[in-house]
């Protein structure tokens, strides 16, 4: 699993502009009110070719139970337990204040490696050497061995502080677990009350099922390993990712950090959605991660029995949103009388084979010729593009390579096209890449 890392601070340090810095998009909020960033923000990033997960957090102030500013609290408290590193920002404008002594105590508490960063330190930067000094108050914090002057505005020092997150993350690591590529990994996700849990028991009750708890590797998640007609499953149950509050609603991405990691260890995602509620914002996008992730996906539509629409209407329309349009399988399904419950295990098989599909060159080619004579690739800044052949490279998820004179000049339309027709002769239920190359 990528290891997490956690930027905190009180509010207006410049927490959101260093997320943006090193995930080199504007994702996150940032004004120079204090707490603009109330809920979280992540992302997946880089340094050096190691992968991360990013989160930026709200900032932490004092504030009386019920209010905003303790519900930032909780969420950054519990953001804290989930990192593996903590990189705590102070305002080098500002200087020290007991609430940073306040949190440093609190982040030495939690027995995480941090790296504490001082930001805002425009006026003391060399044009050609970067920072020149830093302000020596804040050496009385007693934390100047891990210590780093940067400007995230400026993107000063934070090339030092990702090599600084880099060591902690080698140490932090421990050696993983052996993995069973020849076992079938699913990860449960879905919104709470899905009825993620009711489908796991369920799936435990079928006959010849026998099933027992195993220590996952993922911090506070549970893999199970079911034996039906002696095949191997293992299955990891997740929580819900969307929290509800009296007075805030919001999409938990707190949690859903260990959805991510069940996701990333998994050749499956099983969405379990609630039929009565339709397939939401929150749904599509976990689908839309687990294919970026390269996972096979079953939709399962719970609560099928309970559905207060018109049933062949809502399943005509899931089959042409889903199916028809973009090859994703589903089933209807109630986990409470396990009716269409028989079925996922069958789902399952057919979606891990065309992980594992190899399509013969030939086949490629001759679909290669066959997109050719339909459709002619237009010419790219006045020259000719041509593309030669393709193969496939991996698989899980199936991979493949086109050869062409002038890569740069496919454009993005010619790609889906090129896509959707790989994909309708490797399957249903996967992603597929095509990588474009000169030759």
């Amino acid at each position: 699993m990528k290891p997490v890392i956690a930027i905190v601070g009180k509010p207006n340090v410049g927490k959101s502009t260093l997320f943006n810095r090193i995930v080199g998009r504007r994702k996150a909020l940032v004004n120079d009110t204090p707490g603009v960033t109330r809920d979280r923000h992540y992302a997946d990033a880089d340094w050096c070719g190691k992968e991360f997960l990013l989160i930026d957090t709200g900032g932490l102030a004092e504030g009386e139970e019920h209010t905003i500013q303790n519900f930032i609290k909780k969420q950054t408290m519990a953001a804290i337990n989930e990192a593996d590193i903590i990189i705590c920002l102070f305002d080098g404008r500002e200087g020290p204040t007991p609430l940073d002594v306040s949190i440093i105590n609190m982040l030495r508490k939690s027995g995480k490696p941090v790296l504490y960063a001082i930001n805002k330190l425009e006026k003391v930067m060399g044009r050609r050497y970067g920072i020149k000094s830093e302000p020596s108050e804040f050496f009385e914090l007693g934390v100047k061995d891990q210590m780093y002057a940067i400007s995230s505005e400026h993107g000063v020092g934070v090339d030092s502080l990702l090599d600084g997150v880099l060591e902690n993350v080698k140490e932090a690591e421990a050696p993983s677990a052996p993995v069973d590529d020849h076992v079938p990994r699913m990860a449960v996700i879905g919104r709470p009350n899905a009825g993620k849990s009711t489908l796991v028991n369920r799936l435990f009750g079928h006959e010849r099922v026998i099933a027992h708890d195993m220590p996952g590797t993922t911090r506070d998640t549970i893999d199970v390993e079911i034996l039906l007609d002696d095949k191997k499953f293992i299955f990891v149950d997740t929580a819900g990712l969307k929290k509800k509050g009296k007075t805030i609603e919001a999409l938990d991405k707190y949690s859903a950090i260990k959805t991510l990691g069940a996701i990333h260890r998994a050749d499956i995602a099983l969405l379990v959605v609630d039929s009565n509620d339709g397939f939401t914002h929150q749904d599509s996008a976990l689908l839309e991660h687990a294919y970026e992730e390269g996972k096979g996906v079953l939709v399962l539509f719970n609560k099928w029995d309970v559905l207060t629409h018109d049933s062949k209407e809502l399943k005509k329309f899931y089959d042409d949103k889903l199916f028809k349009l973009h090859k994703v399988p589903f089933l209807c399904i109630s986990a409470k009388t396990g009716s269409g419950t028989d079925k996922i295990f069958e789902e399952i098989e057919k979606i891990r084979h065309t992980l594992t599909t190899r399509l013969p060159t030939s086949t490629l080619n001759r679909v290669l010729e066959e997109v050719k004579e339909q459709h002619n690739i237009p010419s790219h800044k006045g020259r000719p593009v041509k593309i030669y052949y393709a193969a496939q490279i991996k698989t899980k998820p199936p991979t493949f390579v086109v050869f062409s004179n002038r890569p740069e000049g496919i454009g993005e339309g010619y790609k889906r096209y090129l896509v959707n027709r790989f994909q309708e002769i490797i399957g249903y239920g996967v992603p597929i890449r095509i990588k474009f190359k000169k030759k």
